[in-house]
């Protein structure tokens, strides 16, 4: 990475270490890291927020399963009838209807049909959220310095064979290709070329 930092900002950060994330979801073939982004961010930020409380885990299959019966203007249905729809979708679903938890609606992998709710059913809403301009990095420095932030992806050929421990640099700004929602973590900054070198020389030694 090699975008400046603003004052303050650590050089490193890792919020996978720091006990505020849930395990990975593998989505199969539902069309629903959109619905997952949100939910991932939102438990994160809770857990933060509020350190003494067990972390949350909210249901991303409660706004695949009902999102269409409160937002009519989703997009293309998967082989699975998971929708195309977007990070900012969810975070609005979650804003305006609530998202139920995990043990009231577990992830199947493909939508089902919308649960009904009552009075009495626990549900989880954020008053609002925030978006960033795209290329800002910035601010996603700022924000994921203090949060795990939601981003979207294009998913190039070379960036399917990345391997961990490798930085993708992304040719150009071009948006025709599949599009991914992601949660950003943290980061870590490349070290200057000749402390490489001298910890090379020390593994020699």
């Amino acid at each position: 990475m090699e975008a400046s930092f603003p004052q303050g900002i650590p050089t490193s950060k890792d919020w996978s270490q720091l006990g505020v994330l849930n395990e990975v979801r593998d989505q199969g073939q539902c069309n629903c890291c959109w619905s997952i982004t949100a939910c991932t961010c939102c438990e994160a930020k809770e857990k933060i927020t509020r350190t003494y409380r067990p972390l949350l885990q909210l249901a991303p299959q409660d706004i695949i399963n009902c999102f269409a019966l409160h937002f009519p203007s989703y997009g293309d249905v998967d082989v699975v009838g998971c929708y195309s729809c977007s990070t900012v979708e969810a975070f609005e679903y979650i804003r305006q209807i609530g998202v139920m938890y995990e043990r009231d609606c577990p992830f199947h992998m493909r939508r089902e049909g919308c649960m009904v709710r009552t009075k009495n059913t626990p549900i989880y809403r954020i008053l609002g959220y925030k978006e960033i301009k795209p290329w800002d990095e910035q601010t996603i420095l700022l924000r994921v310095n203090d949060h795990p932030v939601a981003a979207v992806i294009n998913v190039t050929p070379k960036f399917r064979k990345l391997k961990a421990g490798e930085v993708y640099r992304f040719p150009g700004k071009s948006t025709k290709m599949a599009l991914h929602s992601i949660v950003i973590v943290g980061w870590r900054a490349d070290r200057p070329k000749e402390e490489k070198e001298k910890e090379k020389e020390k593994e020699k030694e």
